[in-house]
């Protein structure tokens, strides 16, 4: 049975990739990386659901990165988006903190890679799965890209141990994940896709209108409770 360490943060992406780690076979070991971003408990505890299900033993790394404390996935700019959600809905609410930055944390995906590779030496694994999505376009994120993850492998080859990258996603679409997902039944309600960390999803980030659309176009049900007027009254009874 091949050993494979599966880079997980708990999204559509994440299951996908656990899921068809288990179809082919293999023995799976997650590794989820918090390194301070707003939803780690949900994200965590949404790894923690999908390795459950697929029977994989679960390595939590704890990072500290002050230097990127400005960056908008560690920043606490979750009032801003209560406040855009509740203001959506016709609600008053606190004000936003203001100013905004980026979803983009610098070299992330190149770090986790690295410590991905690390704990791969430790278990025997002979490959790092994860759930790279990459498509052309002007959303593209780059270091997702194939020619990013070629590199990636040749470095790996370069070093004393070679595990080997395997993205089995890429090149589809958050709408092509839902539909593969569908085909090997996934529980789409193991995930968490919100970049927040609120009782429930926001439904306003940019991460929860890709899932959002993805299941639209997929014509597949989303389980996912999001924030609703009702939800938001609860939180600002004034």
């Amino acid at each position: 049975m091949k050993r494979v360490v599966a880079l997980l943060s708990g999204g559509m992406e994440s299951l996908v990739v656990a899921a068809l780690v288990d179809d082919a076979g293999h023995k799976g070991h997650g590794v989820f990386i918090d390194y301070g971003q707003r939803a780690r408990k949900q994200e965590q505890d949404a790894v923690e659901r999908i390795c459950r299900e697929y029977a994989f033993n679960l390595e939590v790394v704890h990072l500290t990165l002050p230097f990127l404390g400005s960056h908008a996935l560690l920043r606490d700019t979750s009032i801003s988006y209560k406040y855009e959600a509740a203001r959506a809905m016709g609600l008053k609410c606190p004000k936003p903190v203001k100013g905004s930055v980026a979803h983009v944390v610098p070299f992330r995906n190149f770090m986790f890679l690295g410590i991905a590779a690390s704990f791969a030496s430790t278990v025997a694994a002979q490959e790092v799965w994860t759930g790279f999505d990459f498509v052309s376009g002007g959303g593209a994120t780059w270091d997702q890209s194939p020619g990013f993850t070629d590199k990636v492998n040749e470095t790996f080859g370069a070093a004393h141990e070679r595990p080997r990258l395997i993205t089995p996603l890429q090149g589809k679409t958050k709408t092509g994940t839902a539909r593969l997902g569908e085909t090997l039944s996934v529980d789409w309600g193991l995930s968490w896709s919100c970049y927040n960390d609120f009782r429930r999803a926001c439904g306003i980030c940019g991460n929860c209108h890709a899932r959002k659309n993805a299941f639209i176009e997929a014509g597949a049900f989303d389980p996912t409770r999001y924030c609703t007027a009702d939800f938001l009254r609860n939180e600002w009874p004034n």
